[in-house]
C-alpha cells in the first residue's frame, strides 16, 4: 500500500467507525519526496490540471493547462463524469430538460464556481471526504421509490436518481404544459391533475427569488465548507516518528503535544496549513516575484521589484548554509505544512476563485519568506525618498529637512551636494514595485515601531516581574500573527509565530518571556555604480557584472523575461541611464547570511539571561530590541541583529560604490550591541528611541520614531509603585497626548486673534480649548487637531516640494513629524516663503491657514454640526484582505471599517498616512501581558482569529477583544487547555 495521511474517526454511541480518510505523500528525507515535471511548477499528488466533461459523451478530456481548484475523487463506478457532491452545478440538472441536455451528462461548468474533477492520474494518494455509513430510515426508503410522475425522489445536495424508464418530460411551472396521465393507472383516491391558473405575477417572482436565494445558500454554503479542515479525531500521517495531540481551544488556537522536536515542528507546519494555507502561498509568491501568475499585469511591477531583490534566487544558498539542526527543523516543518495540505478535501476558498492551486512547501521557501519578513522590517523605505528630496531642494532647504541627530550619537552625514546629489538616478524599479504591491495585495509586512517594557518584582503586585509587548505592523486580514503553543521534551512556548516558518517569534515559556520591538536599525545602503559594458568598478578595479535571467508568468498575457544585474554590492536597481554611466545598487544585511530560525529555535528553549544571550547572538536580522524578563528576577533590553561597520557617518544618502570606501568593514561584535540590564529605577523600555547615546562609538540610525509614545511609558513606568496586568493593558490602550499640548496652544491663540475674521476661528478655539489631549475614537477635539496638523504640514512644505514629492515624503510619517516639531519649536523655517508670491509667511499665518482649512474641509466631509464630529468617523481601520480590495468582495473578507481611536504617535498606535483620508495603516498587531511565576494569567490578542477561512467564526473572534482594548487568557496549563478544550485531532504514525 503506497504511503498516505488516513484519516479515520472513532465509533461512537449510535454510530459505526467511520472508514480511514488517506492521502498519499511523502516527506523529503523520509522515503524521498515525489517530482513532477517542470522542476519549480510542482503540485500535491491529485492536484493535477482539470479534466472537463466532453460534450460528445467521452469520459474525460484535457483541460486548458491550468492548476485544479478542487481535490476530489473520480467514481469509477458512474458512466460518466459528474460534479462532485454539493457542487452548485447539481441543482441544476433539474432543467436539464429544458436544454436538451442528456441525462449523465454535464454542462460546461461557470467559471466562478467550477469545482473541477481531477484526473485519473490525479487520484492516486488522494483523500476525498470520509463519509460516514448511510444508516437506513423512512426518508431514506422513500427516496428509493419513484414518485408518482416516474421520477425518484432525491435529497437536497444529493445524487439525482436516474428517472424511471417509463417516465415522461417533466411538467412544466404550475401545470401548463403538463403531460397527459389518461393512460396511466391511478391508485385509489388520485384524480386526475386538474390545470390550474398562474397566481398573481408578484407571488411568482417572489416564489422564484425564494428558491434561487435558498439555492445561492446551499451552493455557497457547500463552495464554502468544502474546504474547513479537519480538526478533531484521528489521521494517520507519514513522516511522524510518535503521535501528536492539536487541542485547539475555544479561540481556535492549536496546543501542540509531541514527543519530540521533529514531530513538534511537523505538526505546527501541519496546523499553519490546514488555518493559513491561502496566506503562506501569497507570501510565498511575493518572495519569489510570482504575483503576476494570479493576479495578471498591475501586479508586474511588484514581481519586477522582488525579482530585482534576488530573496527567492538566493534562498537556496541560504538554506544551504544553515547548520544541520536547523535544516532539520526546516524540513520537519515543510513535511508538516505539505501533509496539512494533502489532508484538505477542498483548496481554500481563494484558490478556487481564482482558478489555482499552492505547489509543494520548501525548504527554499522558508528561507525566501525569512528574508521577506526581514526585508520588511529593514530601515531603508525613506533613503529613496530623501535622495529625490535631495536632487530637487537647495542643500540648505534638504539639511533641514534631514531627520534630528539623536542628542549625543556620534553621526556625520554626507553632504547633500555631494556624489549622490549629482547623478540624477531615480531607483524607480524600487517606487514602481512598492505602489503596484499596495494596489495588488496590499503592503509588505513592515514594521511601524513598537512597544515593549517591563517592570522588575519591586514594581509588580506579584512581587515577579511583569513584561508587556505590542508589536506596530500592518493590519491585513487575516493577521500576519498566529498564536500557537509548542510542547515537547524540553519545550514549553506560548506566543505567535508567522505562517510559513517554524517556531515562535514572541511569547514566554515557563522560566522567561521577551518581546521584540524594531531597534529602527540603518541596515540597508544605495550604491552609485560605475558601469561600461559587462563590468563595474569596484575597489578601484573592474569587474564583471554578474546577470540573472529571469522569467515572470503573467494571468492573461505574455510572459515578460527580465535580466537582473548585479554588483558586489547587490542589484542594480535604477538601469543606466542614457549618457550617464551610472547606477544604483542596493545592499542590505539580509544578503550576508545568519540563521534567524535557528536562533528563535534556541530562544524558544532558553531558560535564563545566559541562555537567552546564546539564542539572540545569532539573531542576524531584522534588528530588533529585544525586552526580557525571567523568574529569577531580571529585566532587561538588548538590541539583536547585526550592526554594520561603516566608514563613520550615516548612509541617509546614495554613497560611492566604484572605490571601496563607503563598503561595510564587517559588523559589531554582539558583545558590544546596546543592552541595560535591571537599572535603579526598577523598569526597562523600549519604543523604538535611540538605543545608545555618545558612550556608543558606532553609528546606528538617524530614522526614529517620534519622541512623544516613549515619553509617555516612560512616565506612566515612574509614576506608580506597583503595576498589575489590567493596568499593563491600560496602558497598552493609552491615547493621550501631552505632547501636543505646545501645538495646541498655539492654534488657539491664533483662532481666538481672529475670531472677528470668521466664525470658523471662534469654534476652533472653543473645541481646541475644550480638548482634554485625549486621543479617543469619540473626540472632537483630537478629530479637529488631528486634521489641522496635517493641513499645516501641507501648507509648509507642499508647494516647495510639489505634488508628487510631497506625497513620498509624507508617506513616511516619521519624516514629516520630525521636521514639524522643529518648526513649531523654532517658530521659522526656509519652507515659509510662498513658492508661489515668493513672500515669507510667519508661522501665525500659516497656522491660521491651516485651522480654517481644517474647518472647511470637516463642514464639508462631516458636516455644518461640530456637535457631531467625532475622530472616529474619519480615523478608521479596515483590515483588509487582497480580495477585499474588490468592492463585491470587502463585506465578506474584510474586517471593517470600525472608527478607532489613537494615532500615531500615542500609545496605543494607530497611525495613518498623510492623504489617505486618515484611514489606519499601521496598528499593534499583536499584544501581550506576561506576569513571571504566573503563567495561567498570560494575556494576549491578535487582530483578528486564528482561522484564514473568512466563514469560519474564529476568522475574525479576536477583533472584538483587540478594540476594546481587552485580551483573552494565554491557557497553557494543561488543565486550562483541556477545560477550554473545542476540538482535539491527533496525528498518529503510518
Amino acid at each position: 500500500m503506497p504511503r498516505g495521511v488516513h484519516l479515520r474517526r472513532p465509533a461512537g454511541p449510535g454510530r459505526t467507525a467511520r472508514p480511514a480518510r488517506r492521502v498519499s505523500f511523502e516527506p523529503a528525507g523520509r522515503g524521498g519526496a515525489p517530482e513532477a515535471d517542470g522542476g519549480g511548477d510542482q503540485h500535491l499528488p491529485g492536484r493535477g490540471y482539470p479534466r472537463f466533461p466532453d460534450p460528445e459523451g467521452r469520459r474525460l478530456v484535457g483541460g486548458g493547462g491550468r492548476p485544479a481548484g478542487r481535490p476530489g475523487r473520480l467514481h469509477r463506478d458512474r458512466a460518466a463524469v459528474r460534479p462532485l457532491r454539493g457542487d452548485p452545478r447539481e441543482a441544476d440538472r433539474d432543467d436539464r430538460q429544458h436544454r436538451d441536455v442528456p441525462p449523465g451528462r454535464c454542462r460546461r461548468p461557470h467559471p466562478r464556481t467550477d469545482l473541477r474533477v481531477p484526473s485519473e492520474e490525479s487520484v492516486s494518494g488522494r483523500v476525498g471526504k470520509a463519509r460516514r455509513p448511510s444508516e437506513p430510515d423512512a426518508e431514506g426508503l422513500r427516496t428509493g421509490l419513484p414518485r408518482p410522475d416516474g421520477h425518484h425522489r432525491r435529497r437536497m445536495g444529493g445524487d439525482r436518481a436516474v428517472p424511471h424508464r417509463d417516465a415522461a418530460p417533466r411538467p412544466e411551472l404550475f401545470g401548463r404544459g403538463h403531460r397527459d396521465r389518461s393512460h396511466q393507472d391511478q391508485g385509489p383516491g388520485i384524480r386526475p391533475a386538474m390545470r390550474r391558473e398562474a397566481p398573481p405575477a408578484l407571488a411568482v417572482k417572489a416564489a422564484l427569488l425564494l428558491a434561487a436565494g435558498t439555492l445561492l445558500f446551499c451552493s455557497c454554503s457547500t463552495f464554502f465548507r468544502g474546504s474547513v479542515p479537519q480538526r478533531d479525531g484521528v489521521l494517520e500521517v507519514p513522516g511522524l516518528f510518535a503521535p501528536v495531540e492539536i487541542v485547539r481551544d475555544r479561540f481556535g488556537i492549536p496546543h501542540i503535544l509531541a514527543k519530540n522536536d521533529h514531530d513538534l515542528l511537523f505538526a505546527q507546519g501541519f496546523a499553519h496549513a490546514q488555518d493559513r494555507l491561502f496566506q503562506m502561498d501569497l507570501d510565498r509568491r511575493l518572495a519569489r516575484g510570482e504575483l503576476a501568475e494570479l493576479f495578471g499585469e498591475k501586479a508586474l511591477p511588484a514581481d519586477r521589484l522582488f525579482r530585482h531583490l534576488g530573496l527567492a534566487a538566493r534562498a537556496p544558498s541560504l538554506f544551504a548554509g544553515w547548520p544541520a539542526k536547523t535544516r532539520e527543523i526546516v524540513q520537519a516543518y515543510c513535511d508538516g505544512v505539505n501533509a496539512g495540505m494533502a489532508s484538505l478535501s477542498a483548496w481554500p476558498v481563494e484558490f478556487r476563485l481564482l482558478g489555482a492551486a499552492p505547489r509543494r512547501w520548501t525548504p527554499e521557501d522558508v528561507a525566501a519568506g525569512a528574508l521577506l519578513k526581514s526585508f520588511g522590517l529593514a530601515q531603508w523605505i525613506e533613503e529613496p525618498v530623501l535622495y529625490r528630496i535631495a536632487l530637487r531642494l537647495s542643500p540648505e532647504k534638504f539639511a533641514e529637512l534631514l531627520p534630528r541627530v539623536p542628542p549625543g550619537s556620534p553621526v556625520m552625514a554626507p553632504s547633500a551636494s555631494g556624489p549622490a546629489a549629482k547623478l540624477p538616478l531615480p531607483p524607480s524599479v524600487l517606487t514602481e514595485g512598492i505602489a503596484s504591491l499596495r494596489r495588488t495585495v496590499g503592503d509588505f509586512p513592515r514594521s511601524g515601531g513598537s512597544n515593549g517594557w517591563a517592570v522588575s518584582g519591586r514594581k509588580s503586585a506579584t512581587g515577579r516581574p511583569l513584561l508587556a509587548n505590542d508589536p506596530h505592523m500592518i493590519l491585513p486580514c487575516p493577521s500576519l500573527w498566529y498564536e500557537v503553543q509548542l510542547t515537547a521534551p524540553g519545550v514549553d512556548v506560548y506566543g505567535v509565530s508567522f505562517p510559513g516558518a517554524p517556531g515562535v517569534v514572541i511569547g514566554h515559556n515557563p522560566r522567561i518571556a521577551w518581546g521584540f520591538t524594531s531597534a529602527m536599525l540603518d541596515d540597508a545602503d544605495f550604491f552609485i555604480e560605475r558601469i561600461e559594458g559587462d563590468q563595474v568598478m569596484f575597489r578601484k578595479r573592474w569587474i564583471p557584472l554578474s546577470r540573472r535571467v529571469e522569467t515572470i508568468r503573467v494571468k492573461g498575457g505574455k510572459d515578460e523575461v527580465l535580466t537582473v544585474l548585479e554588483t558586489p554590492h547587490g542589484p542594480i536597481l535604477s538601469p543606466a541611464l542614457p549618457g550617464i554611466s551610472s547606477a544604483l545598487s542596493f545592499h542590505w544585511v539580509g544578503y550576508d547570511g545568519g540563521d534567524p530560525v535557528g536562533a528563535l529555535h534556541a530562544l524558544d528553549r532558553a531558560r535564563n539571561r545566559e541562555e537567552f544571550l546564546a539564542a539572540v547572538s545569532g539573531f542576524p536580522h531584522p534588528a530588533q530590541n529585544i525586552v526580557y524578563a525571567d523568574l529569577e528576577g531580571n529585566i532587561g533590553v538588548v538590541l539583536a541583529g547585526r550592526i554594520p561597520v561603516r566608514k563613520g557617518g550615516s548612509t541617509l544618502l546614495p554613497v560611492p560604490g566604484d572605490t571601496g570606501e563607503w563598503d561595510w568593514k564587517g559588523f559589531v561584535p554582539f558583545s558590544e550591541n546596546p543592552r541595560v540590564w535591571n537599572p535603579p529605577e526598577q523598569f526597562v523600555a523600549a519604543a523604538n528611541f535611540a538605543p545608545a547615546g555618545t558612550s556608543f562609538r558606532h553609528y546606528l540610525s538617524r530614522l526614529y520614531e517620534p519622541p512623544e509614545r516613549g515619553r509617555r511609558i516612560l512616565r506612566m513606568l515612574g509614576s506608580k509603585e506597583k503595576f498589575t496586568v489590567e493596568a499593563f493593558e491600560r496602558m497598552q490602550t493609552d491615547v493621550l497626548l501631552p505632547d501636543a499640548a505646545k501645538a495646541v496652544a498655539l492654534a488657539v491663540q491664533v483662532a481666538k486673534n481672529r475670531e472677528a475674521e470668521s466664525p470658523a476661528f471662534r469654534d476652533a478655539a472653543q473645541i481646541l480649548s475644550e480638548w482634554d489631549l485625549s486621543a479617543g475614537a469619540d473626540s472632537r477635539g483630537a478629530l479637529l487637531f488631528e486634521v489641522f496638523y496635517e493641513k499645516l504640514i501641507e501648507n509648509v512644505f507642499r508647494d516647495e516640494l510639489g505634488d508628487d514629492l510631497y506625497a513620498e515624503f509624507t508617506r513616511s510619517s516619521r519624516l514629516a513629524w520630525n521636521v514639524m516639531d522643529r518648526v513649531i519649536e523654532n517658530r521659522d523655517s526656509l519652507f515659509f516663503v510662498n513658492a508661489a508670491t515668493g513672500r515669507k509667511d510667519s508661522l501665525d499665518d500659516l497656522v491660521a491657514r491651516s485651522l480654517f482649512s481644517a474647518m472647511s474641509f470637516l463642514k464639508d466631509r462631516l458636516g455644518g454640526a461640530s456637535s457631531t464630529w467625532r475622530w472616529g468617523r474619519l480615523h478608521q481601520l479596515t483590515l483588509e484582505h487582497p480580495f477585499g480590495k474588490k468592492r463585491y468582495l470587502r463585506r465578506w473578507f474584510n474586517i471593517g471599517p470600525i472608527a478607532v481611536g489613537g494615532d500615531g504617535k500615542t500609545v496605543f498606535k494607530e497611525e495613518f498616512r498623510h492623504g489617505t483620508d486618515f484611514q489606519v495603516l499601521v496598528g499593534p498587531a499583536m499584544r501581550q501581558v506576561v506576569p513571571l511565576g504566573d503563567r495561567r494569567h498570560a494575556r494576549s490578542v491578535i487582530t483578528t482569529g486564528a482561522s484564514g477561512h473568512f466563514y469560519e467564526r474564529h476568522y475574525r473572534d479576536q477583533n472584538p477583544l483587540w478594540l476594546s482594548g481587552k485580551t483573552h487568557p494565554a491557557w497553557t496549563a494543561p488543565e486550562d487547555v483541556a477545560s477550554n478544550r473545542e476540538a482535539r485531532l491527533e496525528l498518529v504514525p503510518k
